[in-house]
């Protein structure tokens, strides 16, 4: 099985809460398929930058997660589980900088991290 260490997407702080709390959040409606988008870089525009009223940037906020990505294949809208045979759905086969992971079991939330 492949594991990587990829970044979440938190979009708010209420989110960053979330996430201690409760776990990783699906996002639904997304390109690359309904499930938890992670990025191989900080500077990836998946990343919103927020500061506590949630307006514009101050700080960001990162979630370092644990992630079994196993056999991945590229993602589309709409999509629920990843094929037969994979385990998660990527932006780009040769090259992914989005994963997508469909199951809360197969990525652990181990560091939030705050950059000011």
């Amino acid at each position: 099985a492949h594991i990587k260490w990829l970044f979440h997407t938190p979009t708010a702080p209420a989110h960053v809460e979330l996430v201690a709390s409760h776990g990783l959040q699906f996002q639904f409606g997304a390109p690359l398929g309904d499930g938890i988008y992670f990025t191989t870089a900080t500077n990836s525009p998946l990343f919103i930058p927020v500061n506590g009223t949630g307006s514009a940037a101050q700080c960001k906020h990162f979630v370092l997660s644990v992630v079994l990505v196993g056999t991945s294949v590229v993602g589309s809208a709409g999509r629920r589980l990843p094929p037969s045979g994979c385990h998660s759905t990527v932006d780009n086969q040769a090259n992914p900088s989005t994963y997508v992971s469909f199951s809360k079991e197969h990525a652990y939330p181990a560091y939030i991290i705050k950059l000011k």
